[in-house]
Protein backbone atom coordinates (compact mmCIF):
# COMPACT_ATOMS: atom_id res chain seq x y z
CA UNK A 1 0.00 0.00 0.00
CA UNK A 2 1.11 3.69 -0.64
CA UNK A 3 1.25 6.43 1.95
CA UNK A 4 -1.38 9.01 1.68
CA UNK A 5 -0.84 12.08 3.52
CA UNK A 6 -3.21 11.95 6.55
CA UNK A 7 -6.50 14.17 5.79
CA UNK A 8 -7.13 16.76 8.23
CA UNK A 9 -10.82 16.27 9.77
CA UNK A 10 -13.40 18.81 10.39
CA UNK A 11 -16.12 19.01 12.71
CA UNK A 12 -19.01 17.47 12.05
CA UNK A 13 -17.79 16.03 8.76
CA UNK A 14 -18.95 12.16 7.54
CA UNK A 15 -16.86 9.24 8.24
CA UNK A 16 -17.00 7.19 5.19
CA UNK A 17 -15.43 3.61 4.74
CA UNK A 18 -13.19 5.11 1.95
CA UNK A 19 -12.02 7.96 4.18
CA UNK A 20 -11.10 4.80 6.77
CA UNK A 21 -9.88 2.53 4.77
CA UNK A 22 -7.47 5.56 2.84
CA UNK A 23 -6.33 7.46 5.60
CA UNK A 24 -6.50 4.48 8.76
CA UNK A 25 -6.00 1.23 7.09
CA UNK A 26 -3.86 1.57 3.95
CA UNK A 27 -1.17 3.72 5.91
CA UNK A 28 -1.30 1.65 8.84
CA UNK A 29 -0.24 -1.12 6.04
CA UNK A 30 2.10 1.25 4.64
CA UNK A 31 4.35 1.94 7.67
CA UNK A 32 4.67 -2.17 7.94
CA UNK A 33 5.55 -3.20 11.25
CA UNK A 34 1.76 -4.58 12.30
CA UNK A 35 1.33 -7.92 14.61
CA UNK A 36 -1.05 -10.21 12.85
CA UNK A 37 -1.08 -12.61 15.56
CA UNK A 38 0.77 -13.14 18.80
CA UNK A 39 0.77 -16.24 20.82
CA UNK A 40 1.98 -17.69 23.99
CA UNK A 41 2.32 -21.11 25.00
CA UNK A 42 0.42 -21.92 28.06
CA UNK A 43 -1.39 -25.09 30.06
CA UNK A 44 0.09 -27.84 27.97
CA UNK A 45 2.90 -27.80 25.64
CA UNK A 46 2.31 -27.04 21.78
CA UNK A 47 3.85 -29.94 19.27
CA UNK A 48 3.42 -27.20 16.11
CA UNK A 49 2.93 -23.42 15.74
CA UNK A 50 0.34 -23.01 12.49
CA UNK A 51 -0.61 -19.67 11.39
CA UNK A 52 -3.78 -21.36 9.71
CA UNK A 53 -4.82 -22.88 13.31
CA UNK A 54 -3.91 -19.25 14.84
CA UNK A 55 -5.48 -17.30 11.87
CA UNK A 56 -8.70 -19.04 10.89
CA UNK A 57 -7.36 -19.13 7.36
CA UNK A 58 -5.00 -17.94 5.00
CA UNK A 59 -2.50 -14.94 6.04
CA UNK A 60 -3.24 -11.68 4.51
CA UNK A 61 -1.70 -11.02 1.65
CA UNK A 62 -1.65 -7.20 2.17
CA UNK A 63 1.91 -6.61 3.42
CA UNK A 64 5.27 -7.10 1.73
CA UNK A 65 7.04 -9.12 3.72
CA UNK A 66 6.90 -11.02 6.96
CA UNK A 67 8.72 -11.46 10.16
CA UNK A 68 8.19 -14.49 12.75
CA UNK A 69 9.49 -13.42 16.24
CA UNK A 70 9.73 -16.19 18.90
CA UNK A 71 11.19 -17.15 22.18
CA UNK A 72 11.59 -21.00 22.03
CA UNK A 73 12.86 -23.58 23.62
CA UNK A 74 12.02 -27.76 23.62
CA UNK A 75 10.53 -29.93 25.94
CA UNK A 76 12.37 -33.16 25.09
CA UNK A 77 15.61 -34.14 27.02
CA UNK A 78 18.12 -32.30 24.97
CA UNK A 79 20.51 -29.24 25.15
CA UNK A 80 19.92 -28.35 21.19
CA UNK A 81 16.81 -28.97 19.21
CA UNK A 82 16.27 -28.54 15.55
CA UNK A 83 13.82 -26.01 14.54
CA UNK A 84 11.84 -26.87 11.25
CA UNK A 85 9.54 -24.60 9.17
CA UNK A 86 6.74 -25.77 6.68
CA UNK A 87 5.17 -23.08 3.97
CA UNK A 88 1.84 -23.80 2.91
CA UNK A 89 1.28 -27.36 4.16
CA UNK A 90 4.18 -28.59 1.57
CA UNK A 91 5.42 -31.63 2.76
CA UNK A 92 7.17 -32.42 -0.43
CA UNK A 93 10.55 -31.82 -0.95
CA UNK A 94 10.97 -28.70 -2.18
CA UNK A 95 12.93 -27.14 0.50
CA UNK A 96 16.64 -26.26 -0.07
CA UNK A 97 18.66 -25.39 3.15
CA UNK A 98 22.05 -24.09 4.54
CA UNK A 99 22.30 -23.85 8.35
CA UNK A 100 25.37 -22.79 10.64
CA UNK A 101 26.31 -23.24 14.04
CA UNK A 102 29.20 -21.16 15.28
CA UNK A 103 30.01 -22.10 18.91
CA UNK A 104 33.92 -22.96 19.82
CA UNK A 105 34.06 -25.05 16.72
CA UNK A 106 32.07 -24.05 13.76
CA UNK A 107 29.93 -26.53 11.77
CA UNK A 108 27.96 -26.16 8.84
CA UNK A 109 25.66 -28.33 6.54
CA UNK A 110 23.43 -27.87 3.49
CA UNK A 111 20.07 -30.26 2.69
CA UNK A 112 18.84 -30.42 -0.77
CA UNK A 113 15.21 -31.49 -1.93
CA UNK A 114 14.54 -31.41 1.87
CA UNK A 115 10.92 -31.97 3.14
CA UNK A 116 10.99 -28.98 5.69
CA UNK A 117 12.93 -25.70 5.75
CA UNK A 118 15.75 -26.54 8.20
CA UNK A 119 15.78 -23.14 9.86
CA UNK A 120 17.56 -23.43 13.36
CA UNK A 121 18.10 -24.80 16.75
CA UNK A 122 16.71 -23.98 20.15
CA UNK A 123 17.26 -25.43 23.40
CA UNK A 124 16.08 -28.27 24.50
CA UNK A 125 14.42 -29.97 28.20
CA UNK A 126 18.42 -29.99 29.85
CA UNK A 127 19.34 -26.45 29.66
CA UNK A 128 18.66 -25.03 32.78
CA UNK A 129 14.42 -23.71 33.44
CA UNK A 130 13.18 -20.82 32.28
CA UNK A 131 15.73 -20.40 29.60
CA UNK A 132 14.32 -19.62 26.31
CA UNK A 133 16.34 -19.20 22.65
CA UNK A 134 15.21 -15.94 20.64
CA UNK A 135 14.27 -16.89 17.14
CA UNK A 136 13.51 -14.53 13.85
CA UNK A 137 12.31 -16.15 10.56
CA UNK A 138 11.97 -13.27 8.12
CA UNK A 139 10.63 -14.55 4.59
CA UNK A 140 10.94 -11.45 2.39
CA UNK A 141 8.28 -10.89 -0.78
CA UNK A 142 5.92 -13.80 0.77
CA UNK A 143 3.26 -13.16 -1.76
CA UNK A 144 5.77 -12.01 -4.73
CA UNK A 145 5.67 -14.27 -7.65
CA UNK A 146 9.40 -15.64 -6.95
CA UNK A 147 10.55 -18.26 -5.58
CA UNK A 148 10.64 -17.84 -1.77
CA UNK A 149 12.95 -17.67 0.40
CA UNK A 150 13.97 -17.09 4.17
CA UNK A 151 16.52 -16.06 6.77
CA UNK A 152 16.63 -17.47 10.34
CA UNK A 153 18.95 -16.21 13.21
CA UNK A 154 19.01 -16.99 16.57
CA UNK A 155 21.28 -17.65 19.71
CA UNK A 156 21.62 -19.68 23.24
CA UNK A 157 23.74 -20.01 25.89
CA UNK A 158 23.49 -22.17 29.33
CA UNK A 159 25.84 -22.88 31.71
CA UNK A 160 28.51 -25.34 31.40
CA UNK A 161 27.86 -25.03 27.51
CA UNK A 162 29.30 -23.17 24.43
CA UNK A 163 27.03 -20.12 23.60
CA UNK A 164 25.58 -20.50 20.08
CA UNK A 165 24.87 -18.50 17.18
CA UNK A 166 22.42 -20.15 14.76
CA UNK A 167 21.79 -18.51 10.57
CA UNK A 168 19.55 -20.25 8.07
CA UNK A 169 18.39 -19.46 5.10
CA UNK A 170 18.00 -20.71 1.26
CA UNK A 171 14.54 -21.33 -0.88
CA UNK A 172 11.78 -23.76 -0.85
CA UNK A 173 11.30 -24.39 -4.53
CA UNK A 174 7.59 -22.28 -5.26
CA UNK A 175 6.40 -19.37 -6.68
CA UNK A 176 2.74 -19.55 -5.08
CA UNK A 177 1.88 -16.88 -2.44
CA UNK A 178 2.97 -17.76 0.43
CA UNK A 179 -0.56 -18.45 2.81
CA UNK A 180 0.76 -20.59 5.76
CA UNK A 181 3.77 -20.77 7.87
CA UNK A 182 4.06 -23.84 10.39
CA UNK A 183 6.84 -24.02 12.93
CA UNK A 184 7.99 -27.39 14.75
CA UNK A 185 10.47 -29.45 16.28
CA UNK A 186 13.48 -32.10 15.39
CA UNK A 187 12.10 -33.62 18.57
CA UNK A 188 9.63 -32.77 21.39
CA UNK A 189 7.13 -30.43 21.43
CA UNK A 190 7.17 -26.18 22.20
CA UNK A 191 7.65 -25.90 26.07
CA UNK A 192 4.99 -23.54 28.09
CA UNK A 193 6.05 -20.28 27.92
CA UNK A 194 7.20 -20.08 24.51
CA UNK A 195 5.93 -16.92 22.40
CA UNK A 196 5.41 -16.54 18.54
CA UNK A 197 4.79 -13.11 17.25
CA UNK A 198 3.69 -13.07 13.43
CA UNK A 199 4.53 -9.03 12.31
CA UNK A 200 3.53 -8.03 8.55
CA UNK A 201 6.12 -5.26 7.24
Amino acid sequence: MAWTAPRTWVTSELVTSSLLNTHLRDNLLALGGVVIDDHTVSGAVLASYDTNARLGGSITSLFKHLRLVCSLRSDTAAFAVGIKANFNNDTGANYDSIKSLMALTYSGAVTTAGTFADVGFTLGASARASRFQPFILDIPDYNGANLKGWAGRGSFHDDGNAGHFVSSGSQRASTAALTRVALSLAAGSFAVGCRFTLIGI
